[in-house]
């Protein structure tokens, strides 16, 4: 309006000045709303949250994060694993190239196996892995996928070993998600590396 006046020497009815401001005000108003309600989302998205200890059972004395890097069937695949204390302490990690597999659900059902708290002779372990199907099939006891004969495996050894397992989200597995896909790119031999 102030432009106006100064250059155009050209005034604005009162009700269009009213007017103006009120619909400025609504804007403001809405803008400010919604930036309350994505505030509110993401505040609620991060109490929902489900963290590494939600998912751990209370008989678990160390938990071991397991993940495989599938590309395709003609190449070797990658698995990485770090193994913790339930305080949170790191053990050991490893990581290893694998021969090429069907399916990515295969190499993921390849991880608990090599190295990990199954060469070091660990027991009471809960292996976690963001590979849902594994998981479901794992507890369920119900697997009709390619990977049938592994799962098996799976479950006798957790037997004797009382193993567990659970899922969480990749974002949770950053650590073993780079150790899979780094041996996966370079082809590497198995290396484990002791930490406490």
């Amino acid at each position: 309006m102030g432009n106006n006046i100064l250059f155009q020497q050209k005034r604005e009815h009162i009700l269009q000045v009213i007017h103006g401001a009120i619909r400025d005000y609504q804007i403001w108003k809405e803008a400010i709303e919604q930036d309350e309600q994505q505030a509110q989302s993401s505040r609620s998205m991060a109490k929902n949250a489900v963290t590494l200890h939600d998912v751990l059972p209370t008989s678990t004395k160390y938990y071991c994060l397991v993940d495989a890097s599938w590309k395709n069937e003609k190449e070797v695949g990658g698995i990485g694993w770090s193994l913790y204390s339930t305080e949170g302490i790191q053990k050991l990690q490893g990581s290893s190239s694998i021969k090429p597999t069907n399916t990515p659900l295969e190499a993921e059902a390849i991880s608990p196996f090599n190295g990990s708290a199954t060469d070091v002779r660990y027991d009471q372990v809960t292996f976690i892995s963001d590979c849902k199907q594994l998981i479901e099939e794992t507890i369920t006891k119900r697997c009709i996928t390619e990977a049938f004969s592994l799962i098996h495996d799976i479950h006798e050894m957790s037997k004797s070993c009382s193993f567990s397992f659970r899922y969480l989200s990749r974002e949770s597995l950053t650590n073993v998600n780079v150790l899979a896909k780094n041996a996966r790119i370079m082809s590497q031999n198995y290396v484990i590396t002791w930490l406490s």
